[in-house]
């Protein structure tokens, strides 16, 4: 019997189909190929979180709309892709992106650099096979959160060290809440006023 070899976006992807296609040869083949750089990035005194991509409850949009509204007067939110008028929620910056200029819209990258965001946000309740926005949020020099259903996200989080992943929301959420007590406490020891210089713990 013929078995044709399949090709898989990521190590992820391929360690998930390996268990499904256990006769079959499976060879990654990423969309990208990066280099990385080390550099130290100012944090906003106010911190700026951001969902990155299309708002769809499989991407994470519900529990982003209830980590607003838990976290709306501590935190500032914004949504970076397409959002239907529908779905638009109080105490959310809107901004829209294009892949490539589309439109004259920024990229993702370019959206994230520009509004200076300290925290992007890939709440994907499924497993990621790639996740484009990941690696733009990695260029953009943001810290991510996630969960461990991400796929490719999550394992990509832990491997380059750029970010954490939760088990759940209420995980997510915990850690917001001391993250900020303890980063507030921080600028108030180093007696800074404007933008915080920090890094994420």
């Amino acid at each position: 019997k013929y078995r044709a070899p399949l090709a898989a976006p990521s190590a992820d992807t391929k360690k998930k189909a390996e268990q499904f296609y256990r006769n079959v040869k499976i060879v990654e083949l990423p969309h990208l190929e990066y280099e990385t750089e080390t550099f130290q990035k100012s944090v906003n005194s106010r911190i700026k979180i951001a969902y990155i991509g299309a708002a769809i409850w499989h991407k994470g949009w519900e529990p982003y709309v209830r980590l607003v509204e838990r976290f709306h007067q501590k935190y500032d939110f914004y949504c970076m892709g397409d959002c239907p008028e529908r779905l638009r929620i109080p105490d959310v910056t809107y901004v829209s992106v294009g892949l490539y200029g589309y439109q004259g819209m920024p990229s993702m990258t370019e959206a994230l650099t520009a509004h200076g965001i300290d925290i992007a946000y890939i709440g994907s309740l499924w497993a990621e096979t790639y996740s484009y926005t990941y690696y733009e949020a990695y260029e953009a020099g943001c810290f991510i959160i996630t969960n461990t259903r991400s796929g490719n996200v999550c394992s990509q989080v832990r491997q380059n060290g750029n970010g954490l992943v939760f088990s759940d929301e209420d995980e997510m959420a915990d850690w917001l809440e001391a993250y900020l007590k303890a980063f507030k406490g921080r600028l108030a020891g180093n007696g800074e006023g404007g933008a915080g210089c920090s890094e994420y713990e």
